[in-house]
């Protein structure tokens, strides 16, 4: 029996909300959490964690990412990956520290944030908990 796995994304922008609806495939779906009106109200109501689920959290707008992660992370969010639009290593060492598996540099193009997925998605059937090093961005 073959389930798709679900991916949860969470964004303030519209144009990559509707971008992440497209990358789905076989193995897994993407169920967009759009924040028009902000963060706050919007990550309150965030379905209950699921530990087999990734979190992308779109970091734009957002004015404490590595408080976001840790509070994320205490609601028991397992996987969650930060995309930055302007990403930065001292934020990329904040949100690792707060417990956050990934940190990427936010893209609009389709193909590469499947292909991101699908390898976070494998890692974590993998039952790799470690966190990696983003190739965008030297976290050293």
């Amino acid at each position: 029996m073959n389930t798709r796995r679900v991916v949860y994304a969470v964004t303030t922008d519209e144009y990559w909300r509707d971008m992440l609806r497209k990358i789905g495939d076989e193995t897994f779906r993407i169920e967009t959490v759009y924040c028009p009106e902000g963060y706050p109200d919007c990550l309150e109501n965030l379905p209950d964690a699921d530990p087999a689920a990734l979190l992308l959290l779109d970091a734009t707008g957002l004015p404490d990412v590595a408080g976001t992660v840790r509070r994320l992370r205490q609601r028991g969010w397992r996987y969650i990956v930060v995309v930055a639009a302007d990403p930065s290593a001292h934020e990329a060492r904040a949100v690792f520290k707060a417990g956050g598996h990934d940190y990427w540099a936010k893209t609009s193009d389709a193909s590469v944030a499947r292909r991101q997925v699908q390898e976070c998605l494998q890692e974590m059937g993998a039952g790799n908990s470690v966190i990696r090093r983003t190739r965008e961005v030297d976290v050293l």
